[in-house]
């Protein structure tokens, strides 16, 4: 009896369900979270795929529809023939209107005002200057009553616009233009045949001859600078002059040899007189007096064969 209880003790309560007994680290976790989960994880991929296939369209404003175009709502200023002929049908309308009996108090106001009106003008007639500032007003009341009283239409301030200028032609032909060719071509030879039929003043100094012009030349061959020995002076004293010979050109060739090697001995002596004598500036100076002494034997060979 004891082992029978300690067993059911021991075992799971029937009420308890088995598969949440098991985890999901193991397969028979992972298969029973499966079968008894009621399908929650194809609920979820259902609704992820239902949305992805929606396809994102772009909303725009409304657009408003307008009857007519929306440039017809903007206020403009009336013509003047538009106002004009406003004022004459408030004209008409009030004239056709019927006139009420007259009255006395209206009468005698009218009277006593035009009383006021005279009396102000005799008082400015003799006195200039003395103006009244707060009469202004009343007067310009004064007047605005009787225009109605008396023509029966309103005064209004019409506005002035600026007279507008007729041009003969579009205003557009006033623009400068870069001119055609046949125009330019026409002036030119207009200003030259203007310019061929002046008058030409008479020669101050005699026409150019043979020898002006060959003067004029040579300065425009030299571009303003003539030289004292022209090329071709240069070629004839070089044809005319004696041709030395060769022996005349090798004794001359052996002087001025003789005369380097001189130049440099004295160089030499010089540095030394000075302090200024180094062992580099003796070793370059004597390979160049030994190279002269080379040409210079060469030299004599060639006069001894030719003497």
């Amino acid at each position: 009896m004891e082992g029978g209880q300690e067993a059911t003790t021991s075992g799971p309560s029937p009420e308890k369900e088995l598969w949440k007994e098991f985890g999901r680290d193991n397969p028979a976790g992972k298969a029973l979270f499966k079968l008894y989960n009621k399908d929650a994880a194809k609920h979820v991929g259902a609704s992820y795929n239902t949305k992805n296939k929606q396809v994102d369209v772009p909303k725009f404003p409304k657009r408003i529809s307008y009857d007519t175009a929306r440039v017809n709502f903007i206020p403009r200023r009336r013509p003047l023939e538009a106002i004009q002929q406003e004022i004459d049908a408030e004209y008409e309308r009030m004239r056709a209107a019927p006139q009420a009996p007259p009255n006395r108090k209206l009468s005698v106001s009218m009277f006593f005002g035009r009383l006021r009106d005279a009396a102000y003008f005799l008082f400015h007639l003799f006195s200039p200057g003395a103006r009244s500032r707060g009469y202004a007003p009343i007067r310009q009341a004064n007047e605005d009553f009787y225009m109605r009283r008396m023509y029966g239409r309103i005064v209004v301030d019409v506005p002035k616009f600026p007279k507008r200028i007729s041009y003969d032609t579009a205003r557009v032909n006033f623009i400068p233009r870069r001119r055609p060719l046949e125009a330019i071509q026409q002036e030119i030879d207009a200003e030259y045949e203007r310019m061929r039929a002046a008058p030409q003043a008479p020669p101050n100094r005699p026409m150019l001859d043979d020898r002006e012009k060959g003067r004029l030349a040579e300065l425009m061959r030299f571009r303003g600078k003539v030289p004292t020995v022209t090329p071709e002076q240069l070629a004839s004293q070089m044809k005319s002059a004696p041709r030395k010979s060769e022996r005349q050109q090798l004794e001359e060739m052996f002087e001025a040899i003789v005369g380097e090697i001189d130049e440099r001995r004295q160089f030499l002596r010089d540095l030394e007189a000075g302090g200024r004598l180094r062992a580099e500036t003796v070793h370059a100076v004597r390979a160049e007096i030994q190279q002269r002494v080379t040409e210079l034997q060469r030299v004599d060979v060639l006069l001894q064969q030719c003497g």
